[in-house]
């Protein structure tokens, strides 16, 4: 079995590095465009199917069928999840090695950043340092 610690950062406008608290991180077993396009998601603006993603979870109200339709298919890909700490790191156990997909998505206070890459998971403690994500600013 393998275990993967992860440390997750934001990159704020300012260049402000900050730990992303209190968030749910994933290892699924499909990568996230491919889940989305599943998902049969519609992508309004135009900007691809992780920001329509993404608007959907900032402004739940007005993209509701968006968001339902995304976590319903990223909830049947789903093999791990860790809730990051107060210094953005989570520990997940027991994981089978494997390719895997890490997602994770925060809000911000003007607009949402995700991190969607593919790991590898070894046996034994795999260190998940992720890059700071840079915030997508919502208009």
């Amino acid at each position: 079995k393998g275990a993967a610690v992860v440390n997750a950062k934001i990159s704020t406008r300012t260049g402000d590095i900050q730990p992303v608290r209190n968030e749910k991180f994933y290892l699924l077993d499909k990568d996230l465009e491919e889940i989305l396009d599943d998902a049969g998601i519609d992508d309004e603006t135009g900007q691809g199917l992780k920001n329509a993603f993404g608007l959907s979870i900032l402004y739940p109200d007005r993209y509701g069928e968006t968001r339902a339709k995304a976590l319903r298919e990223i909830a049947k890909h789903t093999k791990y999840t860790a809730l990051t700490d107060a210094n953005g790191k989570a520990l997940i156990n027991d994981i089978k090695p494997d390719g895997y997909y890490l997602f994770g998505i925060t809000k911000t206070r003007g607009g949402f950043a995700i991190w969607s890459s593919p790991v590898t998971i070894t046996p034994g403690e795999n260190i998940l340092n992720l890059s700071p994500a840079s915030i997508t600013e919502a208009q």
